[in-house]
């Protein structure tokens, strides 16, 4: 039983070397100051293009809002509020104002990237023009997979509307778990892609899958155990006040991009010791 414990144990001290050796903490750091500014443009741009593709900006801002509760499970208010406010403006709706938010929003995509070469051992940089490039497509992606998320949890809602003869209300439990599933798969989804094409460095398909589900799991996992230690535990209103729900939310920010980078260094130390990285 030992026996077959020790190459697990070895793994997961690889990784938590890895991660130190790369100063994972610190780049976590990076990439939530960068996702904090892009939060804002890039759910703005989801509101503009989903507006025009549905017809109404105010639809969009709903489905938009719901989003945002699944990724940020609390501190979310704030953000809605801003987004109704923000969303009434045409000129950030427009098509200069599309760029914008476009460009402001892929930054934290071309710093994800560059903490991506990092955490794989990519030694070669791509020109400035490539880097922002493979960050809008990414960006394409992230609102695809939105886009998927939307139209998943829409079927899924009429779906458990429907009679058809059938006392769906019984099966209550099934779509429950297919609603906690769902997400869960996307998020694993989210966390392979960007693994496996945001880096300059190819390390095959098994490093980045292996590593997108460890992140998935963890990322499940802290919204509930985030939910929980700020309803019970930390009081942030009693000591930063008004900013409190702020601090929350860059805390939440943290916490995924701590979980993102270690997710990189599980597919990299599985890429090596596999020896499937490509180089």
């Amino acid at each position: 039983m030992l026996a077959r414990l020790k190459p697990a144990a070895s793994f997961v001290r690889d990784v938590i070397r890895e991660f130190a050796q790369d100063r994972g903490a610190l780049f976590a750091a990076a990439i939530s100051y960068y996702g904090l500014i892009s939060l804002i443009p890039l759910l703005l741009l989801a509101i503009a293009v989903f507006g025009h593709v549905m017809g109404s900006y105010a639809t969009a801002r709903l489905q938009v809002a719901q989003f945002v509760q699944t990724l940020i499970p609390v501190g979310s208010q704030g953000i809605e509020r801003n987004l109704e406010q923000l969303s009434r403006q045409s000129s950030l709706l427009g098509g200069l104002g599309l760029l914008g938010l476009l460009w402001v929003g892929s930054q934290v995509f071309v710093t994800l990237r560059e903490v991506m070469n990092i955490a794989l051992g990519a030694e070669k940089r791509s020109s400035f023009l490539k880097a922002r490039g493979i960050a809008l497509g990414t960006v394409i992606v992230a609102g695809l997979l939105f886009a998927l998320s939307i139209g998943i949890t829409s079927l899924l809602t009429a779906a458990r509307s429907l009679k058809l003869g059938i006392e769906l209300d019984g099966l209550s439990q099934f779509w429950d778990f297919l609603g906690i599933l769902l997400p869960f798969l996307l998020s694993i989804l989210a966390f392979v892609f960007t693994y496996r094409f945001l880096p300059s460095k190819n390390i095959g398909f098994a490093g980045p899958l292996i590593g997108g589900i460890t992140a998935g799991v963890l990322f499940e996992a802290a919204k509930h155990a985030f939910s929980w230690y700020v309803a019970h535990v930390a009081d942030f209103t009693r000591i930063y006040g008004s900013l409190g729900g702020v601090v929350v939310l860059v805390l939440w920010i943290y916490y995924v991009s701590i979980i993102t980078v270690l997710g990189a260094e599980v597919a990299s130390v599985y890429a090596k010791w596999t020896g499937e990285s490509a180089g």
